[in-house]
């Protein structure tokens, strides 16, 4: 099975990607977590974030159970540690064993050149723009193999099929 993660900022098409990606190569996506949890507590507060991570992994375990050839993910953990040290200024210490406990053949990082939508879980576009060297700086530091992707909706789709079919091959 290969995984595939869409990460970057808010608003930059990766709910969208994961499950349309999803229904294209006949497989399954896991959705974000944390709109879960955002939805059912009324928000998110520091110490839950550990929380929300063992929720995003539960979830990502569960859909490797179904044994499909390629599952899509609309972020993983690694997006809660980028934002816990945008918010809160320091290292999550529960990242790193959290993290070690999945494996991820592909990142897909979407940049934030699509108009912003409002939505109540999300900041603002200046936000985003200051997120998303967070979440490249973050992606090289874990030394993980990853694809930056931009562009309209059109060409983050299409790009993405083609960086898709090339793991897959």
């Amino acid at each position: 099975m290969k995984t595939i993660v869409f990460t970057g900022p808010e608003s930059t098409g990766k709910s969208w990607l994961s499950g349309y990606l999803a229904g294209y190569f006949k497989t399954t996506w896991v959705p974000e977590y944390l709109r879960e949890f955002y939805k059912t507590n009324n928000g998110i507060a520091e110490h839950q974030m550990q929380t929300v991570a063992k929720g995003q992994l539960q979830k990502e375990n569960e859909a490797l159970l179904h044994n499909f050839p390629l599952l899509f993910l609309d972020t993983n953990i690694t997006s809660l540690k980028v934002y816990h040290q945008y918010y809160y200024k320091k290292e999550p210490i529960w990242f790193k064993q959290l993290y070690d406990q999945s494996k991820y053949d592909h990142y897909i990082l979407l940049t934030p050149d699509i108009p912003w939508t409002p939505d109540p879980q999300r900041e603002s576009a200046q936000v985003r723009e200051e997120l998303f060297p967070l979440f490249l700086q973050e992606l090289e530091s874990l030394k993980v193999s990853f694809s930056i992707v931009g562009g309209n909706y059109q060409d983050r789709l299409q790009k993405s099929i083609e960086i898709i079919e090339q793991i897959i091959q």
